[in-house]
């Protein structure tokens, strides 16, 4: 069934939402439920208008797109919601990025990664335990998230299992529709729990920038004739040197690329590609990025819809 006539009910209801943290790129999801009323039929543009509306709704992100789940939250308890946000939280009451204190005022279910963080500072693996610290889709010298290219299957798994418990936590039941942003571990927790929701996944472009670099260093093992994953460990191990092993134009991406957190990279661009698919609509913020989207993800451009970015007009007025 086209998602444009997938039926979606409206009514009042229960709001969830999650957050996670620290993560340098923005990621959230919604998922809805009504009690009363109904929506089926009319354009996917409509559809994407119509469908906000009361009833329960979960909306996971990661700490740089906090704004987004706040005004949300705002905006549908005005309208009926009864809104409980789930997020990640870091350090101690008081400090900003702390959720309770951040989202003061709404209700809170916490994934703390406090514990995570410690550990990195203490030389620790920040990637065991009920919370491991989030992946990311750039690679930061000196970061707590890692690339999700430097994740074994492993590590990712831990990712899953650890967003798993914060949607169920949060009190998630039945829900129609799934709405993810990004392509994280957070669409492998959401099939494990919601496998025949409808899915809608919503790229702003840094995962796309991840699978562009790991399309490319893949065309640099395929030169060297071997695989990403063996080349990744050859450089680590030092057994050998790419950047003097191609032609002069082809050396640049490895010299400025730490090719050891790579390793994966072909196992997360298989995983991401899989979330793509199974999802039933993906919007991108731009024909570029739906193109990109195209090329890298190898999905229909009939899957696609375009929705650039906007700004609340009553909050920013000038």
């Amino acid at each position: 069934m086209p998602l444009a006539e997938a039926p979606v009910t409206i009514g009042a209801g229960r709001c969830v939402f999650a957050s996670g943290v620290l993560s340098c790129s923005v990621s959230f999801a919604t998922t809805c439920r009504g009690e009363a009323g109904g929506l089926a039929g009319g354009s996917e543009s409509e559809w994407a208008t119509q469908t906000v509306g009361n009833g329960p709704h979960v909306l996971p992100a990661r700490w740089f797109g906090a704004g987004c789940p706040v005004s949300l939250s705002l905006a549908l308890g005005e309208s009926g919601w009864d809104v409980v946000l789930a997020s990640g939280s870091l350090g101690w009451p008081g400090e900003q990025t702390h959720a309770a204190t951040f989202f003061e005022g709404l209700q809170v279910e916490v994934a703390d990664y406090t514990p995570a963080f410690e550990r990195f500072g203490l030389g620790e693996d920040q990637l065991v335990g009920p919370v491991p610290f989030h992946g990311s889709f750039e690679d930061r010298e000196g970061a707590p998230d890692p690339v999700f290219a430097a994740l074994s299957r492993e590590q990712g798994e831990a990712q899953v299992s650890a967003w798993e418990g914060v949607f169920e936590r949060a009190g998630l039941g039945n829900v129609d529709l799934i709405h993810l942003h990004h392509l994280t571990p957070m669409h492998d927790a959401a099939a494990r729990l919601w496998p025949e929701r409808a899915l809608v996944t919503h790229l702003h472009g840094t995962e796309l920038k991840m699978l562009h670099r790991v399309k490319c260093l893949d065309g640099v093992a395929v030169a060297l004739d071997t695989g990403l994953d063996r080349l990744a460990a050859a450089v680590e191990f030092g057994e050998l040197a790419p950047d003097r092993q191609l032609p002069e134009r082809e050396r640049e991406l490895p010299r400025r690329t730490k090719l050891s957190r790579y390793r994966y990279g072909k196992e997360w661009a298989a995983r991401l590609e899989a979330s793509a698919r199974h999802s039933r609509r993906i919007i991108c913020i731009s024909p570029h990025g739906a193109s990109e989207a195209v090329r890298l993800l190898g999905i229909p451009e009939g899957l696609i819809e375009v929705i650039p970015n906007g700004v609340d007009t009553d909050r920013f007025d000038r």
